[in-house]
């Protein structure tokens, strides 16, 4: 008999429109999915998401269902990044826990994890708690003001979890070294309770999967073309206002290219993008992309551009682009500085002040014998690091350190 993963998937991304919950543009999902079907000849699976009326999806269209033993739907749900992160009905959980009654609780949000902690005490569960930590809200690189951050309670997330797991190395390494310089004031409590404490960690380097890219076939679109696939938010964490920029710079002396801007929370119309954005590419009438539909874009493109510079992952997208034969351009840190050749052309400053040099270079190496080497060291690095496929070992043994 089959242990069993309740699967707590973090969905951040809702439609600004319509406010419902975007389950197929967020990488909370691509794991989800990328990893069910391997790990579900190992494991039932359990998955925990908001009422599907409360969704841009039907779940049939989002998941792999046929890997996944039975969905809980929440009855009340939180409907934006913020509230996700604090929201959190124990009652609910209490009866979900009861009926799935898991091996492992698998969530992808530490700031609710000692809630989850709480409910399988209340049971008197055995089950095993997981906890994923994609980015830390840590001092300095606060995602929302620092009265209201969930740093502290990200760190007990990683702290009381029976398996702390990062979305890369670099996530790991700005987590532990954020602890370490945060709690400096209470460093010998800390040494004692916390430091000294032998965690055991797992990294799930797992953002795509090759085969599922291959399997798509595209040609380039007519024009060079650039995508810059994150989301558009109020924040600017994506630093989507420093790529307008540098294509309005650009643009100013060549005109040799286009642009695809990915929109799926509509935080700006697509008329508002152009406005900021020239040469501007508009896929499908503006409206989201289906899976199928975005990877032959992202293979039918040349340049992609990723610009995370406080979140030490930098997200799944700019792993796919990769994968997908696009020629990187990203800010030299955190995990993007693993991504490629020390020497590559197409780094920028973490600053972003030199972006137009890497856009410019870029677009300039793109389709030549010389960039076609580059795809393919972009893609053996990216395998080995990121993909579903060489990572499924890692992702096994980090589970059988708590069954």
């Amino acid at each position: 008999m089959k242990k069993k993963i309740l699967w707590i998937p973090q969905l951040a991304t809702n439609d600004k429109q319509t406010g419902k919950v975007i389950i197929n543009a967020d990488s909370n999902m691509t794991t989800l999915n990328g990893l069910s079907t391997p790990l579900s000849q190992h494991y039932d699976i359990d998955v925990v998401m908001p009422n599907e009326e409360y969704c841009n999806r039907k779940f049939s269209e989002a998941m792999n269902l046929k890997c996944i033993h039975y969905v809980y739907q929440l009855k009340k749900a939180a409907f934006n990044a913020f509230a996700l992160r604090y929201n959190f009905d124990f009652s609910e959980y209490t009866d979900i826990v009861k009926a799935s009654n898991p091996d492992i609780v698998l969530c992808h949000t530490p700031s609710i994890t000692k809630n989850l902690k709480a409910v399988l005490f209340h049971l008197h569960s055995n089950a095993k708690l997981a906890n994923f930590l994609h980015f830390l809200d840590q001092p300095g690189e606060d995602k929302v003001p620092l009265p209201i951050s969930y740093f502290m309670r990200q760190v007990e997330g990683i702290i009381w979890s029976d398996l702390a797991l990062f979305q890369s190395y670099t996530v790991r390494d700005k987590a532990l070294a954020a602890i370490d310089k945060y709690f400096k004031k209470y460093v010998d409590e800390y040494n004692r309770s916390i430091k000294r404490k032998k965690l055991n960690v797992g990294i799930w380097n797992a953002t795509y999967s090759q085969d599922e890219i291959d399997a798509v076939k595209n040609d380039k679109y007519p024009i060079k073309t650039i995508m810059f696939p994150n989301r558009l938010s109020s924040t600017n964490y994506s630093n989507h206002l420093r790529f307008f920029k540098a294509i309005q710079n650009i643009a100013k002396a060549r005109n040799d290219f286009q642009v695809i801007v990915n929109n799926p929370t509509k935080y700006l119309t697509y008329e508002q993008i152009a406005d900021q954005c020239p040469n501007l590419k508009i896929l499908n009438n503006g409206v989201l992309l289906e899976k199928q539909q975005y990877f032959e874009a992202l293979k039918a493109t040349d340049v992609g551009v990723a610009l995370f510079v406080q979140e030490g992952h930098g997200g799944a997208s700019s792993k796919q682009f990769q994968a997908a034969g696009c020629l990187p351009v990203f800010p030299k840190c955190n995990e993007y500085a693993y991504l490629m050749p020390k020497n590559y052309k197409g780094f920028c400053k973490p600053d972003l002040k030199d972006l137009e040099k890497a856009l410019n270079y870029a677009l300039d190496v793109c389709r030549t014998p010389e960039g076609d080497k580059l795809v393919k060291i972009a893609k053996e690095l990216i395998y080995n690091r990121d993909s579903f496929e060489y990572n499924l070992k890692n992702v096994l043994a980090s589970l059988e350190t708590i069954c």
